[in-house]
């Protein structure tokens, strides 16, 4: 980004403005100390990002289990209006001087199918308000930088979601059905690059060959290459903001569970102890989840593991069996390390930059959730 240099008649009024932003720096900082940031504020970095990110290379896991298994939350606030979306008003939170209307969040609970007759899930709508005021807050830094996702880059991004078509030459004539891309992804999906290309912006990304070089040395232990246990899943989610040195609710219902299903019916016990069921996937040695990676491994076909602890909570999994792969040419595995160091660098800087925008910001929780 290139810098300003004021002019010498500006210089007087720039003095002015530089003087008067560090006394509301100073006004701010002593405001924050004596008012309540929110839940969100404090989240942990390991907590990650609450973008839905189902095109990262994370596993399917780390998508559903956005939602689930909350916990019952923190005790009902009085002081505070509970979320009312069917008559949606005021705001929801307040991010330094920026509102999140409670109708935003509605809307976007609404459209994730976390709206009932009975009103809002307490624990999806907590969050939803956890993922738009990180939406806020990128895309406040994000402007700072004079920086923007293109339209173009969304839509590739999308394409990359859809499956190749497969070319059939007696039907090859009618032309492909291409089916609409739901609203709600393409948001996501934005909200995802927005994500990316501030902590580009702001962090060192890129991969040296030497950093490669580095990693094939010591045999490239992260790197899938293509062996895996296929496995389902149920997960507790840690709720953002969870203390780490106390035996979080998530840990308990995941070790009840790992307990509970050596007896009882996987389903029945997901729904006593709010577990969300994952549906299979194949986990390999990528060094995304270690802890989840070295269980599984470990696993034989139909066996269960302990609780797991992960970057979003607890899992327990279950072997559904082994899938062979094939050992990657010198090249192609120079390529896989690369690419798997790239996404470890971009992964740590998001979490990094989320935590970091979140402790300069005032948030303001306004309803009880």
């Amino acid at each position: 980004m290139s810098t300003i240099v004021p002019r010498p008649r500006a210089r007087l009024w720039l003095a002015s403005v530089v003087l008067g932003a560090l006394v509301a720096l100073i006004a701010g900082a002593l405001f924050t100390r004596s008012s309540p940031r929110g839940r969100g504020a404090q989240r942990s970095p390991d907590a990650g990002s609450t973008l839905p990110t189902s095109i990262d290379s994370r596993p399917p896991m780390l998508v559903a289990a956005d939602v689930a298994a909350w916990g019952d939350g923190p005790p009902a606030d009085a002081s505070r209006p509970a979320l009312d979306c069917a008559h949606p008003a005021g705001n929801a939170a307040l991010i330094d001087d920026a509102a999140l209307t409670a109708e935003r969040v509605c809307a976007r609970l609404a459209r994730m199918g976390g709206l009932a007759a009975v009103g809002a899930d307490r624990r999806q709508a907590r969050v939803v308000l956890d993922q738009l005021i990180d939406v806020m807050l990128v895309g406040r830094a994000l402007a700072w930088e004079r920086a923007a996702v293109t339209d173009d880059e969304v839509s590739a991004a999308l394409a990359e979601l859809r499956p190749a078509r497969i070319v059939d030459a007696s039907v090859d004539r009618v032309p492909p059905v291409v089916a609409p891309v739901d609203p709600l992804v393409r948001e996501q999906v934005r909200e995802r690059l927005e994500l990316r290309k501030l902590a580009a912006l702001r962090h060192r990304l890129e991969v040296s060959d030497a950093e490669v070089d580095a990693e094939v040395a010591a045999g490239a232990p992260g790197i899938d290459r293509g062996q895996g246990i296929r496995v389902e899943a149920w997960l507790a989610r840690m709720a953002p903001g969870s203390d780490g040195g106390a035996r979080p609710p998530a840990q308990a219902a995941a070790e009840a569970f790992a307990t509970a299903v050596q007896s009882e019916r996987p389903e029945a016990a997901a729904s006593r102890l709010a577990m969300s069921h994952l549906a299979p996937f194949v986990l390999g040695a990528n060094g995304v989840e270690p802890d989840m990676e070295r269980a599984a491994l470990g696993l034989s076909e139909g066996q269960w593991s302990g609780a797991i602890h992960t970057r979003v909570g607890w899992a327990v999994l279950r072997a559904l069996g082994r899938v062979e792969g094939t050992e990657p040419t010198p090249d192609a595995l120079r390529a896989l390390v690369r690419r798997a160091l790239e996404s470890r660098k971009l992964q740590a800087a998001r979490q990094e930059l989320l935590a970091a925008l979140r402790s300069a910001a005032r948030i303001e929780v306004l309803v009880d959730l």
